[in-house]
């Protein structure tokens, strides 16, 4: 299978990599900017993927992907729009080193923006808000991989 039909697997763990080499709250904002170019690229890659294979989709796959979709188009239109966020908890003793993002610590969620969609788009704020808004953002990539690379194989 050619690059370019996996390139949102790609990009997606590549991510999640880099979301790995996470161990701590200063290195989480210290690296922010090149996690944020790292989604931004996950995301284009997974819109991409869904212009190539749209009519594969029906269902909640389809609108997991179009929750995706709507983002990407959101970072069309503001290029300041923050995609995800870090809940800040109050400290909690004892504290355990290393840091880790995850269930049991802080996870990184995709956040709530302005809407800048158009109403007659495929992609609509609805499904970004049942899929993704407040989500776990590895737990989302994990799945909306999963659903396309069932859509590439057919």
């Amino acid at each position: 299978m050619s690059v370019i039909v996996r390139n949102y697997a790609i990009k997606i763990d590549r991510f999640l990599s880099d979301m790995e080499e996470i161990s701590d709250n200063e290195c989480f904002y210290n690296n922010k900017e090149n996690l944020m170019a790292g989604i931004i690229d996950a995301v284009h890659a997974i819109a991409d993927c869904y212009e190539r294979n749209k009519t594969k989709l029906d269902g909640t796959d389809k609108e997991l992907v179009l929750a995706f979709c709507y983002l990407n188009n959101q970072l069309k239109h503001d290029k300041h729009l923050e995609v995800f966020s870090t809940p800040i908890y109050s400290a909690v003793f004892p504290i355990r080193f290393p840091f880790r993002l995850g269930a049991t610590s802080c996870s990184i969620t995709w956040a709530d923006f302005e809407d800048h969609g158009k109403t007659w788009a495929e992609a609509k704020r609805d499904h970004y808000d049942k899929y993704l808004k407040q989500k776990d953002v590895e737990e989302t990539l994990l799945k909306v991989k999963k659903v396309l690379d069932g859509v590439v194989k057919m």
